[in-house]
């Protein structure tokens, strides 16, 4: 449930699944799997609620922590662990653990979707960030946050009808098949929007060249 929680994306929601995992590893404290759920929900209510930045570092360090201790061959718990590293700027370990995570659990599109967000911060590996949200997007084809994510790797590369075509996509299957808030898919169009302003530039440069 946490985690169905965490993929709508909503202040509200991302509250709950920190409240349901911390209740899961109060439950059961051996449960690596739920670790990486609070450090998860810690990352996402930074961006989406209230949480403190240097609160919710701070609390996703302690549980990646802790899940890796419990299992070091959960890939969830190296992903969680990659992420830190990226935002600490140390790019060689931060990859290291990105391909561990997905060595780990090749099945997980979520290793795949932020590895992939990773690469977009460098230019010379854009094509392989594209590939790793194809893959992401393969794994788990109803997730709009999937889509978003490849959406912006190629309006990075300039493949502007791509990014387009899987941002009607998310807007989509956010309506319809997750039943997203009116916030969610607020944010899904405005999404859409940036790349049809990048599309329209492109387009208006073509006609005056």
């Amino acid at each position: 449930r946490g985690r169905q929680l965490l993929a709508r994306r909503t202040s509200q929601d991302v509250d709950r699944a920190g409240e349901e995992f911390q209740r899961a590893v109060e439950l059961d404290p051996d449960f690596a799997l739920a670790w990486v759920g609070v450090a998860e929900s810690a990352n996402h209510r930074v961006t989406y609620s209230n949480l403190d930045i240097e609160e919710g570092l701070q609390l996703r360090e302690e549980a990646t922590r802790r899940a890796v201790e419990l299992d070091d061959q959960l890939g969830e718990a190296h992903l969680s662990q990659a992420t830190i590293l990226n935002y600490y700027g140390r790019a060689e370990e931060a990859d290291a653990a990105y391909r561990r995570a997905i060595e780990l659990s090749p099945g997980y599109a979520t290793a795949y979707m932020w590895y992939a967000g990773a690469l977009r911060d460098y230019p010379e590996r854009l094509q392989e960030s594209v590939d790793l949200g194809r893959k992401a997007v393969e794994l788990d084809p109803l997730s709009s946050v999937a889509r978003v994510s490849l959406a912006d790797s190629y309006r990075i590369l300039g493949q502007y009808d791509e990014a387009e075509a899987l941002q009607r996509e998310a807007i989509a299957i956010g309506r319809q098949v997750l039943g997203a808030s009116t916030l969610t898919v607020a944010n899904l169009t405005n999404n859409l929007a940036v790349t049809l302003t990048s599309l329209g530039r492109l387009r208006d440069a073509e006609r005056r060249g």
